[in-house]
């Protein structure tokens, strides 16, 4: 009986405090050498901007919280104190928002409306009012957690806990009242001191609770059914409700965990998909310490290859997907180059070269933030192989033949050397035509001809690690949500992808080997071209008249070929 009165009262005390939340919090900071570490909360009701909270740290100390003790008001032309014209300046930001400041070169307001109640810089205001906006939770060695706790009576309550060096260096504590009031800023006209039995307000209670915190830690906090603190030295300096503000510290310093849904169009058992799910994806979580999850969805579950890239800008079925540019061809142009190549780069050198370019060449990453993508890593595939129903002793052997290929390029490729080029769907149709020999040959990345059986009805295959295809998979991310992301996380997905990356090449290399031992086996002709047979191949296809005849109908795409050539020269 004693059990299950402990159960209903502890479900009546989660009740008592649970309500639906109207309000989303967004925080960032701001460090700068002259003035400390400004510290902005974004606060939206109902998905409009609700309030803005600003204050800053200097010395150890809160501008806001020393009040009147900051000493401009003497100074100031409008006889105000460094709070009061944050104060103003958060309400205009409320009310014309942020795109409207116009500042002048020493960062003071040049807007008449924001000028009357803000002489102070407010440049630096912005960049961390920015910041927040953006999740930038990092700056100067400084490193924010927020958090939040809604009560229906009171309002909610506002906890940045800021860290330096792994260690918390200073907890700001304030709440928006359900009048949409900042009771930090109320100051004395809150009206607790009268009523309050150490005759202090609540923004100096609340003062003394956030080093109080800081000495003892949220852990040593004990407080009765009330709300109040019961910790005698707590209590001495802070008699109002203190739970809603514990419970926000605990909300700030609980990890928060981002679960991201990922969408591909290919089976979970490829060297692709594996690597994924088995290398790059267990490290993201492990490098974000469990922050971020993503959950894998293979084989079009959510959408097909040639739909991701409008799946993902949405980011409302899947917040990362496989892009390959091949099937966005409008909307990737600069990214179709990788492919007018016909040899190239493979296993780690082949990733190396990917990393170099998207350093090299920011055409590409324009062309991507474009398209509201963030590439969160690159996977590549195998060579390409040629399957041929005849036995082939070269490549000079596909004259006059039918042969196909899904690529506009390599199309071209296999005109320019004298084959007939053939546009047949993906599938059984294309085993069906090797098979009653009305088609001669194809032209693909070799996992793909297994995958398809292609060498049941096309045996013969001739094959080399330098038969560069071209074909990238760029792992994406919806740029809003990357943007959003707390800066520890953001570089705990690209420490994942680093790492990553230093396997990628050898994984890609043993697949390789696999897979021409397995076609042997299955008994396929399969020879590794030498070479001085890649090098003629490379000249049958003129690719280079191609790429010239490409690069005139897009913009920038003479100079990111150019510069791919260069990084292309071995």
């Amino acid at each position: 009986m004693k059990k299950l009165i402990v159960i209903i009262a502890l479900i009546l005390s989660f009740a008592a405090v649970s309500y639906a939340n109207p309000y989303t919090l967004k925080s960032g900071l701001y460090y700068s050498e002259q003035w400390g570490l400004y510290i902005a909360n974004v606060i939206e009701k109902d998905g409009e901007l609700s309030n803005v909270i600003i204050d800053r740290i200097a010395n150890g100390k809160s501008s806001k919280e020393l009040h009147d003790n900051y000493g401009i008001k003497r100074v100031s032309t409008l006889g105000k104190d460094w709070w009061e014209q944050v104060a103003h300046y958060e309400r205009w930001v409320v009310e014309h928002g942020l795109e409207a400041l116009e500042t002048d070169d020493k960062g003071h307001a040049i807007n008449p409306d924001l000028l009357s109640g803000a002489t102070i810089n407010v440049a630096e205001l912005s960049e961390a009012v920015k910041n927040a906006f953006d999740g930038k939770t990092e700056g100067g060695g400084y490193v924010l957690k927020s958090g939040t706790s809604y009560n229906d009576e009171w309002g909610l309550y506002v906890a940045n806990v800021i860290f330096r060096d792994g260690e918390i260096v200073k907890i700001l504590l304030d709440y928006i009242t359900k009048d949409g009031v900042n009771a930090k800023e109320k100051y004395d006209d809150y009206g607790m001191r009268a009523a309050s039995p150490i005759h202090k307000e609540w923004w100096e209670q609340t003062a003394y609770y956030e080093d109080w915190l800081l000495k003892n830690g949220i852990d040593a906090v004990r407080y009765d059914d009330t709300g109040k603190a019961i910790n005698v030295d707590l209590v001495s300096g802070a008699t109002m409700l203190i739970d809603d503000m514990t419970r926000a510290v605990r909300d700030a310093l609980t990890p928060k965990i981002t679960t991201l849904i990922y969408s591909d169009h290919e089976p979970l058992g490829n060297m692709r998909t594996r690597f994924l799910n088995d290398v790059f994806f267990p490290e993201v979580e492990k490098q974000s310490r469990g922050r971020v999850k993503i959950i894998p969805h293979w084989n079009s579950e959510i959408s097909t290859g040639y739909d991701a890239l409008t799946t993902v800008q949405s980011a409302r079925d899947a917040q990362i997907a496989v892009v390959v540019p091949e099937y966005s061809m409008k909307e990737l142009p600069l990214h179709q180059l990788f492919k007018s190549f016909p040899t190239g780069y493979s296993g780690q050198e082949q990733v190396n070269f990917f990393r170099r370019v998207y350093d090299a060449v920011p055409e590409l990453l324009r062309e991507l933030d474009s398209q509201n993508i963030h590439p969160v890593i690159i996977a590549t595939g195998y060579p390409a192989a040629f399957f041929s129903v005849k036995p082939i002793n070269d490549l000079r052997g596909i004259k006059g033949q039918k042969w196909r290929s899904a690529s506009f390029w390599h199309k071209d490729f296999l005109a320019n050397a004298g084959a007939i080029p053939v546009t047949i769907a993906w599938g059984q149709k294309v085993f069906d035509a090797l098979n009653d020999g009305t088609l001669d040959g194809l032209i693909v990345n070799i996992d793909s001809g297994y995958d398809l059986n292609a060498h049941k009805a096309a045996p013969n295959i001739l094959v080399s690690k330098r038969l560069w295809l071209g074909h990238e998979y760029i792992i994406a991310m919806n740029k809003d949500v990357w943007d959003k992301l707390p800066d520890e996380d953001k570089q705990a997905v690209e420490r994942a992808a680093e790492s990553s990356y230093e396997v990628l090449g050898g994984i890609m290399d043993e697949s390789f080997a696999h897979q021409v031992k397995v076609l042997r086996a299955d008994g396929a002709n399969v020879r590794m071209l030498g070479d001085d047979e890649v090098a003629f191949w490379e000249n049958m296809t003129d690719y280079r008249s191609i790429q010239e005849k490409y690069v005139n109908e897009y913009e920038n795409a003479r100079e990111v070929l150019e510069k791919l050539r260069q990084m292309m020269k071995r």
